[in-house]
């Protein structure tokens, strides 16, 4: 299921994909906002969407499907993708910069935010966390987060740029 094709379509109150929307947008928040006490009171409000939505698949003749499992499903492949992003940099990283030039290389001497907002991602990049000026290892590990993020269809940001 494209959550954001739902998540943020206009549509005619009561359509089958403004139903749809109602799931994904609550079902997003509870994900990401709320204790499990709080997902428990707000699950039979997004239950009964879903039955409305299942009851108008079987009058189109459709096999109803389990959408709030699908969303979750959506929502769980995207928590996935912030660790596995990170992952990836640290290994190439170190990997590269350690053959190069400093075999004690560490990911945690450099400063970036992974970000997200309506279903968008972004990793900001700020370069070294103490101020090293420009050198190799810094280009290097730019590119490798550049790379990595464009692998993934995430936005890069360079902020070491404000610096020079």
């Amino acid at each position: 299921m494209d959550l954001l094709k739902y998540e943020f379509m206009k549509s005619a109150q009561g359509s089958i994909n403004d139903l749809i929307g109602q799931l994904v947008r609550g079902m997003r928040h509870i994900y990401y906002n709320v204790t499990i006490d709080q997902y428990s009171a707000s699950l039979p409000e997004l239950q009964e969407i879903e039955q409305i939505l299942q009851r108008e698949d079987q009058e189109l003749g459709r096999e109803p499907r389990n959408y709030l499992k699908e969303i979750l499903e959506e929502l769980e492949a995207e928590s996935k993708l912030e660790s596995k992003l990170l992952e990836e940099i640290e290994r190439s990283a170190k990997t590269i910069v350690s053959a190069l030039y400093e075999p004690d290389f560490s990911l945690e001497d450099f400063g970036y935010d992974f970000k997200k907002s309506e279903a968008t991602y972004w990793l900001e990049f700020y370069g070294y966390k103490k101020n090293k000026g420009v050198d190799s290892s810094l280009l290097i590990v730019r590119d490798v987060f550049k790379s990595i993020c464009y692998k993934h269809g995430i936005i890069f940001i360079d902020s070491t740029l404000d610096e020079e």
